[in-house]
């Protein structure tokens, strides 16, 4: 939809801040000759169009944040993107809004909740047909399920096993890094949260192909996100300071 010219010119003037953010003019005429080639196609192409700006887009804004690119044009190409997407026409009418639509700030990571989302401890005996000591095993089956019951009862989705086996081989990889371990030890949970951010994001982004699903969601949703990160914080924390009591 947009080449490297229009691209780089759009980004120009969306990243000029001497510019007022409500004086779209120049914006606009920039992006005009990407708009009308996409009222020129038929109403099916005009979807492709649209999932492919916003799978772009989506991908480009998760993915920045963990990975640097290098590619100037490839952030040009977001920005001029971002605008393109609000001037498409739809069936309610399209229109330029660069002023929510477009932010120059979207490479930090923005802190959008915290809690506890833990399940309520209980109290109880073990009981068992054979004397011995091992672990309660419907404790630890509920310990291991607590995310994906949280997720399903929070945002109504159907996670299973899979999904459950998935976040627990991405806790074993960061229970195993031994400088995130390390920091957890030396750190209290607000300064490691800073640490576990990034790590959180990068191992989400290199086992997309081990869960797509979960993938798009986190990609999608903030507040998914924030769920699962907070829990798996509190739980690597917890453990990985646990060990080095321990030892």
């Amino acid at each position: 939809m947009l080449d490297d010219v229009e691209a780089r010119a759009v980004a120009a003037l969306i990243a000029d801040r001497s510019k007022k953010i409500s004086d779209h003019g120049a914006v606009y005429a920039q992006l005009a000759p990407a708009v009308e080639r996409f009222k020129a196609k038929r109403p099916e192409e005009q979807d492709e169009v649209r999932d492919a700006l916003d799978q772009f887009v989506r991908a480009y804004s998760f993915l920045s944040q963990v990975v640097d690119f290098g590619d100037v044009f490839l952030e040009a190409l977001y920005l001029a993107s971002r605008a393109l997407q609000a001037l498409l026409p739809s069936e309610g009418g399209g229109r330029l809004d660069l002023g929510s639509e477009v932010e120059l700030t979207h490479l930090r990571l923005e802190k959008t909740g915290e809690g506890d989302i833990g399940p309520d401890k209980g109290t109880g005996e073990l009981k068992a047909i054979y004397s011995g000591e091992g672990k309660e095993t419907e404790e630890e089956q509920e310990r291991l399920s607590a995310i994906i019951q949280v997720l399903n009862d929070h945002f109504g989705t159907a996670l299973g096993p899979a999904d459950q086996l998935f976040f627990d081989q991405l806790e074993t990889t960061w229970l195993g890094d031994a400088q995130l371990v390390a920091q957890a030890r030396a750190n209290p949970i607000e300064n490691f949260k800073l640490v576990f951010a990034d790590v959180f994001l990068k191992s989400i982004a290199g086992r997309m192909d081990d869960n797509a699903d979960i993938f798009q969601r986190i990609l999608d949703d903030p507040a998914f996100q924030s769920i699962v990160m907070n829990h798996y914080l509190r739980r690597v924390f917890t453990q990985a300071r646990a060990t080095g009591d321990a030892t």
